[in-house]
């Protein structure tokens, strides 16, 4: 993943997180400037252990950071609920783009 990939992933769980606060009145810069730097910092630590997770070839390393109750939609549209199904999708899954990949 890129870091330009990563900083468009940060934006948007950025406009999530205002969203699910209650707190996005509008996309623009005044919703860069109300992030504080410990909401950057959990994003940024949320999406980089998926990625070294997704680099070691772990499906239950993907899924560590989300819910026992978390709803994930995947790239294809299939609806995991719950962080054990996201670890059993994600490691089957996980062989398969590696071995595209190469």
């Amino acid at each position: 993943m890129s870091f330009a990939s990563v900083n468009n992933t940060i934006y948007a769980a950025r406009k999530l997180v205002y969203h699910l606060k209650g707190e996005l009145k509008s996309v623009n810069s005044q919703t860069d400037q109300t992030t504080t730097n410990a909401d950057e910092s959990a994003i940024r630590a949320f999406l980089h252990q998926m990625i070294d997770a997704w680099n070691r070839g772990s499906g239950e390393g993907f899924a560590a950071p989300f819910s026992k109750t978390a709803d994930f939609l995947t790239f294809e549209g299939t609806h995991l609920k719950g962080r054990k199904e996201i670890a059993a999708f994600h490691q089957q899954a996980l062989p398969r783009c590696r071995s595209q990949s190469e």
